[in-house]
């Protein structure tokens, strides 16, 4: 199997995560200026969904600042671009379901919740492999 730089990878789905994140709450942000009380719902479904992973990778990025430098780590880069794509999947749900919630009249977005949240286990299911599952030797 092919291998893959895996600092180069972990940045990759860091930047991924951030900048969907930063453009989700930017349209979120944006949307503050309308309908308060259904502002406030978006937000409060929407959070959850996007930091814990966010946060995740972010801690790992700065554990890893902390810490002895590994020389050769590789990951796999089938689990490397399972990660990325099941990620970039789950990312386009959030936006698709609140775009959805936004022009449907009547949509609740608790209802998304309910397969968005299986999704969200798949997602966190590879990116715990990815975080993981590595071969190097320090420096």
């Amino acid at each position: 199997m092919k291998k893959l730089d895996f600092t180069r990878c972990k940045k990759n789905l860091v930047i991924l995560w951030l900048s969907w994140a930063a453009g989700i709450f930017l349209l979120l942000f944006v949307q503050s200026f309308g309908d308060g009380e259904g502002t406030r719902a978006t937000w409060e479904w929407c959070v959850p969904l996007l930091a814990p992973n966010a946060l995740l990778m972010v801690g790992v990025m700065v554990a890893d600042a902390q810490k002895e430098q590994q020389v050769g780590q590789k990951v796999d880069s089938f689990i490397y671009w399972l990660t990325f794509w099941l990620s970039t999947f789950y990312l386009v749900l959030v936006v698709v379901s609140i775009v959805y919630y936004e022009l449907v009249e009547g949509a609740n977005l608790k209802d998304s919740t309910l397969w968005l949240s299986s999704v969200q286990g798949l997602v966190n299911l590879v990116l715990g492999v990815f975080f993981v599952k590595t071969e190097g030797k320090k420096a």
